[in-house]
């Protein structure tokens, strides 16, 4: 059934975010989520079989304080600046519920991560998307129009999603201080980067940084994520949040893998080992490989649309991310698996170059 005439009519317009393919079935190689190939910290598995107790029965702390105190300690900033979301997406949604009021400007480069474009929808914003360099690099006109004196927002995923692109720092750094609009840095495949922009928040009011559990973490299936901010800005923030968003086991998970970082690291570092091997195998196959700072990869097949190689990869049960938009329908987005995965993608791709009839010598 339908409900005209209930929704708002810039709900019934928008087309909905639509998240990669949750195959059934434990027989697909799955690479199309950027889910992290390990497993989590064994400490994060005993601290969740000991939080299935009585505690089920109760509310969690609402504002999750164990969890901000934890982050704030990984992060090296002051709990107060910090506020933790049912994971990171739920974040931005705080942000844009709190900060965009109808006709407010809000600056994207293009392409970037589509959920943004749902939220800013949602409250009835403008968007203004910027088209990155052909390399995915930002462009002058990104700083001129993030500086106008209209535009509310920014937007910016670094690395960028879904290219695997990593904008510099100084480029952050020259970005807050061309605007007095609010400077949104998702952070969420930064580990795996070479340099974040973390630092700039004590330099910048108009910066939050978005950070998540769900990548390096191996925490995707539990949903914890962090925006931090200057004091004031997270304390705006703290009003329009959901009560008790954060569940009980998410956040003692949390704060076990955040207590772990030296698994976190190890983890970053055998995905990043996994990154360059496979974009390097990618390329000597024919592919144009982005050199992405993420945890995929975003590759545009040889000979044949990016649709056709994705058609015959799901054939062979491998699923990759294929994004039906302009400028990005060319490519295939890649999750970085183990060593084994990764072969056995590899393998895949090689019954599909041959079955598209594209030579592999």
């Amino acid at each position: 059934m339908s409900a005209p005439g209930y929704l708002r009519k810039a709900v019934e317009a928008l087309e909905a975010y639509v998240p990669g393919v949750q195959p059934e079935g434990g027989d697909w190689l799955k690479l199309n989520t950027n889910e992290n190939p390990f497993p989590p910290s064994p400490r994060v598995l005993d601290a969740v079989r000991r939080a299935a107790d009585k505690r089920l029965a109760l509310y969690p702390n609402p504002t999750a304080e164990p969890v901000r105190a934890a982050a704030a300690k990984a992060f090296d900033v002051a709990p107060e600046m910090v506020i933790v979301g049912n994971g990171g997406d739920e974040v931005l949604a705080m942000i844009t519920r709190a900060c965009l009021d109808p006709g407010d400007r809000v600056v994207v480069g293009e392409p970037t991560y589509t959920l943004i474009e749902v939220l800013v929808a949602i409250r009835q914003a403008r968007l203004t998307r910027v088209p990155l360099r052909a390399d995915f690099s930002l462009r002058e006109r990104f700083f001129s129009a993030a500086a106008a004196r209209t535009t509310k927002l920014v937007y910016l995923p670094n690395p960028n999603a879904p290219t695997g692109v990593l904008h510099p720092v100084d480029e952050i750094d020259r970005l807050c201080e061309a605007t007095d609009g609010l400077i949104v840095l998702d952070e969420a495949y930064v580990d795996f980067a070479r340099e974040h922009g973390l630092g700039l928040v004590d330099k910048y009011p108009n910066l939050i940084v978005l950070r998540t559990l769900s990548k390096s973490y191996s925490l995707a299936g539990l949903r914890v994520g962090f925006g931090i901010a200057q004091p004031d800005l997270i304390a705006g923030l703290m009003k329009v949040k959901d009560s008790y968003n954060v569940n009980v086991v998410s956040q003692v998970a949390a704060v076990a893998a955040l207590d772990d970082q030296a698994y976190a690291h190890e983890c970053v570092r055998r995905v990043v080992e996994q990154r360059e091997a496979l974009s390097d195998a990618l390329r000597a196959r024919g592919f144009a490989v982005v050199a992405s700072q993420a945890n995929f990869v975003f590759a545009k097949p040889p000979a044949r649309p990016a649709k056709a190689f994705y058609d015959e990869l799901a054939a062979r049960r491998v699923l990759v991310r294929y994004l039906e938009r302009p400028r990005v329908d060319e490519y295939l987005r890649i999750t970085v698996g183990s060593a084994e995965e990764n072969r056995a993608l590899l393998e895949a791709i090689g019954g599909a170059m041959d079955a598209l009839g594209i030579d592999t010598a």
